[in-house]
């Protein structure tokens, strides 16, 4: 593969030079490859944690803010080097007792996104309570949806699930469901729902449009 990109842009008789820029590719050994978790959901009735640091007013330089035309003034904080280091020891030892089903970092698109993804590739779908998405932060919801919370993740664990150790941020924000739709609701009470196979056809737009 390449090591490195560069490009040249033209747009209204001007030109933009991309610097060229290096990439790298890291790899590792994996001891048993039956062991990799994806994210796809894997089975109606278990939970859906969301586990790490968030913040509803971290929008800068997201997808969600993009679509508006924005580029945002404040970026996420994850809270420095030693409480990730924690967040994903938590998560290496809860992996080697196989203790999640499926996962996902909160990256590009936020929460939303991962959600539609793990309902897309597994046929099935989620149930999301925004009170407890939010937690008692008072975020604005739109935040925590499209938020890019680097380091944090989305577990899908077992009805039985306990708990992290102590200083690991994390909450019960859903359940995986068996009818292939994304809901979300406040109190208990649904506010917003679709079938995935339209959310499908919306996300597959773009790539449509740039290959025919």
């Amino acid at each position: 593969g390449k090591d490195s990109s560069s490009g040249t842009f033209e747009e209204a008789g001007r030109q933009i030079d991309v610097p060229p820029t290096l990439a790298i590719a890291a790899l590792g050994r994996v001891p048993d490859v039956k062991r990799i978790v994806t994210k796809e959901f894997k089975k109606p009735g278990n939970k859906l944690l969301a586990v790490g640091y968030a913040g509803g007013e971290a929008l800068g330089g997201s997808v969600y803010a993009d679509c508006f035309g924005q580029r945002g003034d404040r970026l996420f904080d994850a809270g420095g080097a030693s409480l990730l280091r924690a967040l994903w020891d938590a998560l290496l030892d809860l992996h080697a007792k196989a203790g999640y089903f499926s996962a996902a970092p909160i990256g590009e698109g936020g929460m939303f996104l991962r959600l539609f993804e793990a309902a897309l590739g597994s046929g099935l779908g989620a149930r999301v309570e925004m009170k407890s998405l939010a937690g008692d932060s008072g975020a604005r919801e739109d935040g925590i949806l499209f938020g890019e919370f680097i380091g944090s993740v989305i577990l899908e664990v077992s009805p039985h699930f306990t708990g992290f150790p102590a200083g690991v941020p994390w909450r019960v924000i859903g359940e995986v469901t068996g009818e292939s739709e994304i809901i979300l609701a406040r109190g208990g009470k649904v506010f917003w729902q679709d079938d995935v196979s339209h959310l499908a056809t919306i996300w597959s737009k773009p790539f449509r449009a740039a290959v025919e």
